[in-house]
């Protein structure tokens, strides 16, 4: 969204240097937020695909928000074997 963006931006633009630890704590919780409350609609043993947008939040600390998956239980797997867990049409 516009609007996140501009958020994260806006201190950085007052200042370079700005601290950004609590937007970044806002936003971690928010992905954290969303992965739990999206967690039961999968039917269970169902992998899930996660579509991470490309904006100035996810670049700074895809690491943070990719650990929060993890932290919350979630597997990593190539994609080919995700798909294939899907039912066939």
């Amino acid at each position: 969204h516009d609007g996140d963006r501009l958020e994260l931006l806006r201190p950085l633009q007052a200042d370079p240097k700005a601290d950004l630890a609590p937007i970044k704590a806002a936003y971690l919780e928010h992905v954290r937020a969303k992965a739990i409350a999206n967690k039961d609609k999968v039917p269970p043993g169902q992998a899930q695909v996660l579509l991470l947008h490309h904006n100035l939040a996810n670049a700074l600390w895809l690491t943070d928000v990719i650990g929060v998956f993890a932290d919350l239980g979630w597997k990593f797997a190539p994609a080919a074997d995700v798909l294939a867990s899907y039912p066939k049409p």
